[in-house]
Order: structure tokens, then C-alpha cells, then sequence
């Protein structure tokens, strides 16, 4: 989850895949994914 923040978030990583450069209208709650590794971590 942190190198992924490291890389510029998800909608920047979905942009640089082949193919998923149509979904740029998808949003990605950010604030989503902090919770999940904040469930995941110790």
C-alpha cells in the first residue's frame, strides 16, 4: 500500500496499464485505502 502511495496512488499506476487508461473517470477514494492499511498494519 505505501509503495503504491510512493508511486503517485492508484489512479496513477490504473493510467500507466495497458488498457486501463479508459477508466480514467473511475474515482478512487484514497481515503479508502488508508483504512485498509491501517487494518492491515499491526
Amino acid at each position: 500500500m505505501r509503495q503504491i502511495k510512493k508511486m503517485g496512488g492508484m489512479a496513477s499506476i490504473m493510467s500507466m496499464m495497458p488498457g486501463m487508461g479508459q477508466l480514467k473517470d473511475v474515482d478512487i477514494d484514497e481515503k479508502a485505502m488508508d483504512r485498509v492499511e491501517a487494518i492491515i498494519l499491526p
